[in-house]
């Protein structure tokens, strides 16, 4: 009997050990431990802040309620700093020094939108970029828009919120969690090898609280915690990605918040005003294989320890001096995780600055009611130890002083970038209080208001402002009124309700009321520009001399020049209002305003270059000035280019969707492309927006006649002429379009009017006078009426 074993020649058995092996040391390298301690690489770093966020909020800080998986399998295989205390409770001042390791009195920047991080301010990503990293930055929100100068740095500051939804309680742009990840990863997909540094924010749990349903639910309906559920997810999918790329394990992931949220502790329903830990003590959570995993850090850290911490485990040598300390060395694997530093520092703007220390066993805040509290037995700080406790509190004095021995150094003033009006009202509608506004809460003996007296006052007048909001002004003008009955001198108040009157036009109610607010102290420049748009509006001569009040009040301000160049330019004078335009880009050449106002006049001078130039400048200083982008696709269409113009108008919606006259531009290019489904869509949303728009209705007129829906065609051009009785062009259309008959003509539309040719000759285009179409419109009806449509057409016809 045979032997049918098979035998392999030698060279054949090598080659399958080799394979066997090789597929051996794949699969080991492809799941083998990643190192740990000293033996691990740092390679990346990934910097990630959620706004608004206290660390009771997240699971592994305590909140059963949270759903927060990632940032929780974060502590479990990392490091969870029990007590990380923010520097501010607000964001701008809060974001420079985790970036810059810095307290606000040695950066600068103290405040959101009056305030800017300084050229010789250096940021943990100029100190990576001048070590070889790519430096990225996603910003999900204006407040840190890179006219501010935290983008200093950075290769790629993306601060574009082209996507970003409009909150409906806040006139603010945000974007979401999902849009913001994906901006991150597209960040992460273009590096190529090389060390990376990347900072992610995410501003979903700060107010308006609207998380998707998803969310919302897996945080059994509360919507706080379903943000930032929101935004852990977002952070899920980062992560999921550098898994993905195998990026995970050579990337020191570090998350942290800007400050916390009151929920109405201490009378507040937000943030801003205090520096109790409610808006302080945010998350801090650090994981790499390099440092410990499960660790908690018991004692107080600040936020300006961030910076330090990470250069030093990155083994980069610090290029300027740091207010925080780092804690390196003492989160490494077999460390115990002890910190000690002295008491950390903090302040807060309203009503101007209250300055605080806080460790482990006190905190103290130096405001005209000063106060002490003891953390341990006290950790809602509800008992105040002053009077009674100076000499326990002498030792905290002492450290404030010191903090501050040096001087305090403040970036307001005349290097501040431009900010639109827009852009400071979203900011003060989110609850910040300007340093222009102090006077509001000043105490009228002229001493600074305790915030702790004025919070009451403060929450009443947010509460109106969201009434406004709302559209819910008889409510907020009886709320508004009942403030000003306490408190007369409430400056920002009587501009809301000034700003009530001019909405519902009574007009001498607001002139009235702006006139005495001009009169008090605190006024501030913003009131006599209003004054300026009432009183044009009740023609009483006066507006230049309030408009030269509000230039004496500011003179660095350049905003009273750009009114005045758009009130002229209203006027039609041109070269008056080119004179204010540019004057205010002498004062602030970043005027974005400005810019659209000096384009404005010279696309209208034919100018079309020059328009260009103008709106494009506009864009470059200011990514998310609507008018900018509208005005582009103007010109551009007004050069024939509807492709480049259409580009620009949907860039000009996704910052203002409802905007009236875009929608209608669009629809009317879409038609002359007839793209003609595409185009009712654009028309049905004009007129979704203002129902008894002419353009919206004469233009959908004609789309319908193109498409011969005549019937529809009569109800558009109807609408259309009950708009604007005056516009012939609708009455024209109304009483043609009235005898279709088949084989007399075509209708061709061309963009913006229509033809009717006829076999004999094209009708003239020029219209005769009103009455020749009126008394022509009844003679139809009375003809088609009696059923005479053969006579009728010829009568028509030889007219």
């Amino acid at each position: 009997m045979s032997d049918s074993t098979l035998k392999l020649p030698r060279w054949a058995k090598l080659v399958f050990c080799g394979a066997v092996i090789t597929v051996a040391i794949a699969a080991y390298n492809e799941f083998k431990p990643a190192p740990t301690g000293l033996d691990a690489n740092i390679k990346n770093c990934l910097i990630v802040t959620f706004d608004t966020t206290r660390a009771d909020a997240i699971g592994s800080y305590g909140n059963m309620n949270a759903s927060t998986p990632n940032l929780d399998r974060m502590a479990d295989a990392g490091v969870l700093f029990q007590r990380c205390m923010a520097v501010a409770p607000i964001t701008l001042p809060s974001h420079t020094s985790i970036l810059t390791g810095q307290y606000p009195t040695t950066h600068g920047a103290r405040n959101n939108g009056t305030h800017h991080v300084p050229e010789d301010v250096i940021t943990i990503a100029e100190q990576l970029s001048d070590n070889g990293f790519a430096t990225g930055a996603v910003i999900s929100a204006l407040v840190l828009d890179s006219r501010y100068g935290l983008d200093q740095g950075f290769d790629f500051y993306d601060d574009n919120l082209a996507n970003a939804e409009k909150a409906p309680m806040f006139m603010f742009r945000e974007t979401k969690a999902t849009d913001t990840a994906q901006r991150a990863i597209t960040f992460l997909k273009e590096r190529n090898g090389e060390r990376w540094f990347l900072w992610v924010h995410f501003f979903d749990p700060h107010a308006n609280y609207a998380p998707p349903q998803v969310f919302l639910d897996k945080a059994n309906g509360d919507p706080y915690d379903g943000e930032i559920a929101y935004a852990d997810s977002g952070l899920g999918e980062i992560m999921q990605f550098l898994q993905k790329t195998r990026q995970l394990d050579e990337t020191l992931v570090v998350m942290t918040a800007d400050h916390g949220d009151s929920m109405g502790e201490h009378g507040e329903s937000t943030h801003g005003m205090f520096v109790y830990d409610a808006t302080t003590h945010v998350p801090l959570i650090m994981k790499h294989p390099a440092l410990a995993q499960g660790m908690r850090v018991n004692g107080t850290v600040s936020s300006v320890d961030i910076t330090p911490t990470v250069l030093d485990l990155l083994d980069i040598k610090a290029q300027t001096d740091f207010d925080g300390i780092s804690f390196a060395s003492e989160i490494r694997p077999g460390k115990k995780g002890v910190v000690s530093r002295p008491p950390v520092y903090q302040e807060a703007m309203n009503p101007y600055y209250n300055h605080a220390v806080r460790d482990d066993q006190a905190r103290y805040i130096k405001s005209p009611i000063a106060e002490f509290y003891d953390m341990f037995r006290d950790p809602n700080e509800l008992n105040n130890l002053l009077p009674g406790a100076e000499t326990q509190a002498r030792s905290y004095i002492k450290t404030i002083d010191s903090y501050l021995a040096d001087g305090e150094k403040d970036s307001k003033g005349d290097d501040i970038k431009s900010m639109d009006p827009e852009m400071r009202a979203a900011l003060a509608e989110l609850g910040y209080v300007w340093s222009d506004d102090e006077d509001m809460l000043e105490e009228h003996g002229g001493e600074l208001a305790d915030p702790k007296t004025k919070v009451e006052m403060w929450e009443k007048s947010q509460h109106a402002n969201n009434l406004v909001r709302a559209d819910m002004l008889d409510e907020a003008e009886l709320l508004l009124k009942e403030i000003l009955t306490e408190d007369p001198g409430a400056i920002l108040s009587r501009s809301a309700l000034a700003g009530i009157f001019i909405k519902t036009e009574r007009l001498e109610d607001a002139y009235k009321l702006l006139a005495e607010t001009s009169m008090m102290k605190g006024a501030r420049n913003s009131v006599f520009l209003r004054l300026c748009i009432v009183d044009r509006k009740l023609e009483n001569g006066q507006w230049k001399e309030h408009l030269a009040a509000a230039k004496q009040m500011n003179p660095r301000d350049p905003l009273p020049w750009v009114r005045e160049g758009d009130w002229l330019q209203n006027d039609g004078k041109s070269d008056a209002a080119i004179v204010a335009y540019t004057t205010a880009l002498e004062i602030d050449e970043r005027s974005a305003k400005a810019l659209v106002g000096i384009g404005n006049i010279e696309h209208r001078r034919g100018n079309n270059k020059e328009a260009w130039t103008a709106f494009e400048k506009s864009i470059e200083y200011d990514p998310i000035a609507f008018e900018a982008w509208y005005n582009l696709g103007v010109v551009a269409e007004s050069m024939g280019d509807s492709n480049k113009a259409l580009g620009y108008y949907d860039k000009a919606l996704e910052l203002q969707e409802n905007h009236l006259l875009t929608l209608v531009n669009v629809g009317n290019l879409l038609m002359h492309d007839r793209q003609f489904g595409k185009s009712a869509e654009y028309y049905q949303k004009a007129l979704a927006v203002t129902e008894d728009d002419f353009k919206a209705n004469y233009n959908f007129g004609l789309l319908k006649l193109a498409t011969k829906d005549f019937s529809g065609a009569q109800l558009f051009f109807e609408q259309a002429c009950r708009s604007e009785p005056s516009e012939m062009i609708a009455w024209n259309q109304l009483s043609a379009f009235l005898w279709p008959i088949e084989g007399v003509g075509n209708t061709e539309i061309k963009f913006g009017h229509i033809e009717g040719r006829r076999e004999k000759g094209i009708k003239s285009a020029t219209m005769p006078p009103p009455n020749f179409y009126l008394v022509r419109h009844f003679i139809v009806v009375l003809i088609i009426t009696c059923c005479c449509w053969q006579f009728g057409f010829i009568w028509i016809y030889l007219v």
